[in-house]
Protein backbone atom coordinates (compact mmCIF):
# COMPACT_ATOMS: atom_id res chain seq x y z
CA UNK A 1 0.00 0.00 0.00
CA UNK A 2 1.37 3.03 -0.53
CA UNK A 3 2.56 5.94 1.86
CA UNK A 4 0.41 8.96 1.82
CA UNK A 5 3.03 11.14 3.75
CA UNK A 6 5.41 9.54 1.66
CA UNK A 7 4.09 10.46 -1.71
CA UNK A 8 3.12 13.93 -0.07
CA UNK A 9 6.71 14.93 1.02
CA UNK A 10 7.84 13.81 -2.36
CA UNK A 11 5.25 16.41 -3.86
CA UNK A 12 6.38 18.83 -1.85
CA UNK A 13 10.00 18.34 -2.65
CA UNK A 14 9.07 18.78 -6.24
CA UNK A 15 7.09 21.65 -5.89
CA UNK A 16 9.85 23.72 -4.43
CA UNK A 17 11.78 22.99 -7.12
CA UNK A 18 9.29 24.29 -9.73
CA UNK A 19 9.38 27.32 -7.50
CA UNK A 20 12.74 27.71 -7.31
CA UNK A 21 12.93 27.46 -11.36
CA UNK A 22 10.76 29.79 -11.70
CA UNK A 23 11.57 32.28 -9.40
CA UNK A 24 15.55 31.66 -10.72
CA UNK A 25 13.76 32.15 -14.41
CA UNK A 26 14.28 29.08 -15.72
CA UNK A 27 13.18 28.20 -19.05
CA UNK A 28 10.20 25.84 -20.17
CA UNK A 29 12.93 22.90 -20.32
CA UNK A 30 14.37 23.60 -16.91
CA UNK A 31 10.67 23.84 -15.15
CA UNK A 32 9.34 20.59 -17.14
CA UNK A 33 12.12 18.53 -15.11
CA UNK A 34 10.75 19.45 -11.90
CA UNK A 35 7.43 19.39 -13.32
CA UNK A 36 7.82 15.55 -14.44
CA UNK A 37 9.22 14.99 -10.89
CA UNK A 38 5.82 16.22 -9.65
CA UNK A 39 3.37 15.00 -11.74
CA UNK A 40 5.04 11.46 -10.57
CA UNK A 41 4.47 12.32 -7.21
CA UNK A 42 1.28 13.70 -7.09
CA UNK A 43 0.20 10.02 -9.36
CA UNK A 44 1.53 8.12 -6.21
CA UNK A 45 -0.44 10.43 -4.17
CA UNK A 46 -3.82 10.02 -6.21
CA UNK A 47 -2.81 6.10 -5.86
CA UNK A 48 -2.48 6.32 -2.21
CA UNK A 49 -5.42 8.21 -1.59
CA UNK A 50 -7.05 5.73 -3.67
CA UNK A 51 -5.69 2.93 -1.79
CA UNK A 52 -6.63 4.33 1.49
CA UNK A 53 -10.36 4.22 0.46
CA UNK A 54 -10.68 0.77 -0.60
CA UNK A 55 -7.58 -0.64 2.36
CA UNK A 56 -7.02 -4.34 1.60
CA UNK A 57 -9.32 -6.56 4.28
CA UNK A 58 -6.24 -6.98 6.08
CA UNK A 59 -5.35 -3.45 6.59
CA UNK A 60 -8.88 -2.70 7.60
CA UNK A 61 -8.65 -5.12 10.43
CA UNK A 62 -5.26 -3.73 11.98
CA UNK A 63 -5.05 -0.04 10.74
CA UNK A 64 -7.08 3.19 11.95
CA UNK A 65 -9.19 3.84 8.39
CA UNK A 66 -10.44 7.30 9.77
CA UNK A 67 -6.93 7.95 9.98
CA UNK A 68 -6.61 6.86 6.48
CA UNK A 69 -9.54 8.91 5.63
CA UNK A 70 -7.99 12.31 6.94
CA UNK A 71 -4.41 11.79 5.84
CA UNK A 72 -6.25 10.99 2.09
CA UNK A 73 -8.25 14.15 2.74
CA UNK A 74 -5.15 16.52 3.62
CA UNK A 75 -3.20 14.86 0.89
CA UNK A 76 -6.05 16.05 -1.63
CA UNK A 77 -6.41 19.61 -0.27
CA UNK A 78 -2.24 20.31 -0.34
CA UNK A 79 -2.33 18.96 -4.08
CA UNK A 80 -4.97 21.82 -5.08
CA UNK A 81 -2.27 24.35 -3.40
CA UNK A 82 -0.02 23.42 -5.05
CA UNK A 83 -1.90 22.76 -8.57
CA UNK A 84 -3.19 26.52 -7.86
CA UNK A 85 0.11 28.02 -7.04
CA UNK A 86 2.05 26.19 -9.92
CA UNK A 87 -1.11 27.67 -12.38
CA UNK A 88 -0.57 31.05 -11.23
CA UNK A 89 3.55 30.88 -11.58
CA UNK A 90 3.34 29.40 -15.09
CA UNK A 91 0.67 31.20 -16.22
CA UNK A 92 2.58 34.41 -15.07
CA UNK A 93 5.93 33.79 -16.25
CA UNK A 94 5.58 31.52 -19.12
CA UNK A 95 1.73 32.15 -20.42
CA UNK A 96 -1.33 30.25 -20.70
CA UNK A 97 -0.30 27.82 -24.13
CA UNK A 98 2.59 26.13 -22.01
CA UNK A 99 0.87 26.32 -18.66
CA UNK A 100 -2.04 24.14 -20.74
CA UNK A 101 0.75 21.75 -22.46
CA UNK A 102 2.29 21.36 -18.93
CA UNK A 103 -1.55 19.92 -18.21
CA UNK A 104 -2.02 18.02 -21.09
CA UNK A 105 1.54 16.13 -20.69
CA UNK A 106 0.37 15.42 -17.18
CA UNK A 107 -2.86 13.63 -18.61
CA UNK A 108 -0.77 11.53 -20.69
CA UNK A 109 1.68 10.70 -17.75
CA UNK A 110 -0.86 9.38 -15.59
CA UNK A 111 -2.55 7.77 -18.42
CA UNK A 112 0.89 5.59 -19.31
CA UNK A 113 1.09 5.43 -15.55
CA UNK A 114 -1.50 3.89 -14.55
CA UNK A 115 -1.61 1.46 -17.22
CA UNK A 116 1.60 -0.13 -16.60
CA UNK A 117 2.56 0.66 -12.41
CA UNK A 118 -0.53 0.53 -11.34
CA UNK A 119 -1.89 -2.30 -12.75
CA UNK A 120 1.22 -3.86 -12.00
CA UNK A 121 1.04 -2.89 -8.13
CA UNK A 122 -2.55 -3.78 -7.79
CA UNK A 123 -2.16 -7.31 -9.22
CA UNK A 124 0.28 -7.70 -6.21
CA UNK A 125 -1.83 -6.67 -4.18
CA UNK A 126 -4.18 -8.97 -5.06
CA UNK A 127 -1.35 -11.98 -4.91
CA UNK A 128 -1.01 -10.67 -1.39
CA UNK A 129 -4.38 -11.35 -0.58
CA UNK A 130 -4.89 -14.11 -1.78
CA UNK A 131 -1.83 -15.79 0.05
CA UNK A 132 -2.43 -14.46 3.07
CA UNK A 133 -6.05 -15.67 2.59
CA UNK A 134 -4.49 -18.76 2.21
CA UNK A 135 -2.42 -18.98 4.61
CA UNK A 136 -5.38 -18.00 7.08
CA UNK A 137 -6.84 -21.27 5.82
CA UNK A 138 -4.00 -23.80 6.02
CA UNK A 139 -3.61 -22.42 9.73
CA UNK A 140 -7.73 -23.00 10.31
CA UNK A 141 -7.50 -26.08 8.66
CA UNK A 142 -4.80 -27.77 10.77
CA UNK A 143 -6.21 -25.91 14.20
CA UNK A 144 -9.34 -28.21 12.99
CA UNK A 145 -7.47 -31.22 12.14
CA UNK A 146 -5.38 -31.43 15.59
CA UNK A 147 -8.41 -30.93 17.28
CA UNK A 148 -10.13 -34.13 15.99
CA UNK A 149 -7.33 -35.70 16.41
CA UNK A 150 -7.12 -35.00 20.19
CA UNK A 151 -11.20 -35.84 20.11
CA UNK A 152 -10.30 -39.25 18.49
CA UNK A 153 -7.77 -39.95 21.18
Amino acid sequence: MLEIAAALSAANVAFKGIKKAVEMGQDVEGIALQMGKWYSSIADLKEGCREAENPPWYAKATGDPAQLALKAVAAREAEKRMRKEIRTMLMLTHGRSVYLEFVETEKKIIRAREQEEFKRRRAKRQMQEMMIGAAILAIGIALIAGGMALLVK
